[in-house]
């Protein structure tokens, strides 16, 4: 009887460690878990001022480049993959500027986005 008891006692007994569950990863990148963002929505998120501190590049400025980041932009929406590719095009373009003001215009660009995507 007393093999019962103690096999019952255990049953009942909470186990020592208990299993985590895994968190989720969050989004980290300005889409904020969304499949694709508007227009208006990266223009909003380009006035934040947490972005000022991250790339020293003042508001007028960001959207400026914004602006010019959506012109290259086929529709009104970037979707998830889109920004990457932008970025990787700027990257060959920065090798291929001849001035030091163009590496320069296009450097910000690059921070912006690397920025944005979370980097």
């Amino acid at each position: 009887m007393a093999l019962f008891e103690k096999k019952r006692e255990l049953s009942q007994k909470s186990p020592k460690y208990k299993i985590s569950q895994k968190e989720e990863k969050k989004d980290a990148s300005g889409f904020e878990g969304k499949p694709y963002l508007r227009e208006g929505e990266f223009m909003r998120w380009l006035k934040k001022p947490k972005l000022y501190r991250a790339t020293g590049i003042p508001e007028a400025k960001r959207i400026e480049i914004g602006k010019e980041l959506f012109k290259q932009q086929k529709g009104y929406f970037f979707e998830k993959g889109e920004p990457e590719r932008m970025l990787e095009e700027l990257k060959g373009e920065r090798f291929k500027a001849k001035k030091d003001s163009e590496r320069a215009e296009i450097n910000k660009k690059i921070k912006l986005l690397k920025e944005f995507l979370g980097n």
